[in-house]
């Protein structure tokens, strides 16, 4: 009896220290001792990053600021969907809509003679621009393509616009109220002049016989009369204006090349490519016009967006 005692206590004394050695190896095992910078939650722990099969491009929908001074227009960065072939790049049938409400361009306006006095609004089916009161002002409407959509004298493009001349005055036989200047990927391409009575081609002062910004080719017209349908049509050196359906200008592409000063009209600009503009851009002239429609039709142009672009400013002409 005594015997069966004793082994019945040394059993249980076994399981004692057994179970304690087990509670002493749980409460010990490294892999259960977390420091307090390890402890995040399953939630809290970022997913593996995996790369898209496409990229979506960004679409930045910043308006270029406009810091009004007598003698620059302060251009900042802005992104613009690029048209595809034959696309459209302003049509005011979108009652109440501007061009630069439509994507493509933006409006720049300074003044060498503050306050600034031009502006545009929506009327008559039309958006207008007026810059007629003040010649000081400087406005327009500006727009730039991006790699790959580029404008190629070789392959040849054409750009729409139904505008009508309402009014325009000068100060100078070589300046207009209202231009177009369109520049293609290697800074080619022709600045046209519109007055009441005529429309003519600036010089590039380099490959004309006449000084840089004077008259170039002209011919009789009146845009006051009512709103025509231009297309400009660019091939290889050459361009051709047609008024409706009659061709009434032809002439060579330029490369506008102005010296870096002070006294040198929109310096920087005509060094810029693939870039339209349509507006006043000089202090000597001034116009009210009506813009109804613009359209570009180039081979090159696929229909993806444009890549932001810096725009450097413009001095004065």
């Amino acid at each position: 009896m005594q015997r069966l005692i004793t082994l019945l206590a040394l059993g249980f004394l076994f399981l004692i220290v057994f179970a304690a050695t087990l509670v002493y190896a749980q409460i010990n095992r490294p892999d259960l001792v977390v420091s307090p910078e390890q402890s995040v939650l399953a939630s809290e722990v970022p997913a593996p990053w995996v790369r898209p099969t496409q990229a979506t491009p960004p679409f930045p929908s910043e308006v270029p600021t406009i810091v009004p001074s007598p003698t620059t227009i302060a251009l900042s960065q802005q992104t613009s969907p690029s048209p595809s072939r034959g696309q459209t790049l302003y049509d005011s049938t979108r009652e109440g809509e501007k061009p630069d409400d439509q994507g493509f361009f933006s409006y720049q306006a300074t003044t060498r003679q503050p306050p600034l006095v031009a502006d545009t609004l929506y009327e008559a089916g039309g958006t207008t621009m007026r810059s007629l009161t003040q010649l000081a002002d400087y406005a327009g409407y500006i727009g730039f393509l991006a790699e790959p959509q580029i404008l190629t004298r070789t392959v040849g493009y054409t750009l729409t616009m139904t505008v009508e001349l309402l009014a325009e005055t000068h100060a100078s036989p070589d300046r207009a109220g209202f231009s177009l200047l369109i520049l293609d990927n290697e800074s080619w391409g022709v600045e046209l002049a519109f007055w009441e009575d005529q429309i003519w081609a600036q010089n590039d002062g380099i490959r004309d016989p006449g000084p840089l910004f004077t008259r170039g080719e002209t011919v009789p017209f009146t845009p006051t009369l009512r709103p025509f349908t231009y297309t400009l049509a660019v091939q290889g050196d050459q361009y051709r204006l047609i008024a409706d359906a009659t061709t009434i200008l032809t002439g060579p592409l330029r490369r506008y090349e102005p010296v870096i000063s002070l006294e040198n009209p929109l310096r920087l600009i005509y060094y810029q490519s693939n870039l339209i503009f349509l507006g006043d851009n000089t202090s000597a002239a001034g116009a009210n016009v009506r813009l109804h429609y613009v359209a570009l039709d180039n081979a090159l142009l696929p229909s993806t967006p444009a890549a932001s672009r810096l725009f450097i400013p413009l001095l004065r002409r």
